[in-house]
């Protein structure tokens, strides 16, 4: 009888801890909330550190709108970097840019030179050298900068 109370009285405690850790809800994986961004974003602009004034404004109508969504297959490769985010970057790649909307919520990526920070944390590829995520970011800027989406005909062709 004894060891039915003792089973009892450790169930009792131990029940509302169970229920506690069952009923916790899981914080959502940033990079997940990083691709639902990407994906809910109408508008996307891409931006050289070395040609401040040349940035490239991209609407989701436009075929090179989805080049930089590809952006998504990315993010399951990467990790956070543990270190603090280097204060100047070479391309900055904007989803759902403030100074264009005003209802979603901005998510910027920088490239810099040995990590990339996505709002404000920094990140690692776990596969493939940073430089491989530069030259992405740079064969990106340099075929959408020739583009004026306005008019939807390559500047160099004007």
């Amino acid at each position: 009888m004894k060891s039915h109370l003792q089973y009892f009285v450790l169930l009792c405690l131990l029940l509302p801890a169970l229920l506690l850790i069952g009923c916790s809800k899981v914080p959502e994986d940033p990079l997940r909330q990083y691709e639902s961004q990407i994906l809910a974003a109408r508008l996307a602009t891409l931006e050289s550190a070395a040609e401040p004034d040349k940035v490239p404004t991209l609407p989701d109508a436009q075929g090179a709108y989805d080049s930089l969504q590809s952006f998504r297959s990315i993010l399951p490769l990467l990790e956070p970097a543990g270190r603090a985010i280097p204060d100047s970057w070479s391309y900055r790649l904007t989803f759902s840019p403030k100074a264009f909307t005003e209802t979603a919520e901005e998510l910027v990526i920088l490239f810099h030179r040995d990590c990339l920070s996505i709002n404000g944390t920094a990140y690692i590829h776990t596969t493939a050298p940073h430089k491989d995520l530069l030259q992405w970011a740079e064969n990106k800027y340099s075929y959408l900068s020739e583009y004026d989406f306005n008019g939807a005909a390559p500047v160099s062709q004007r």
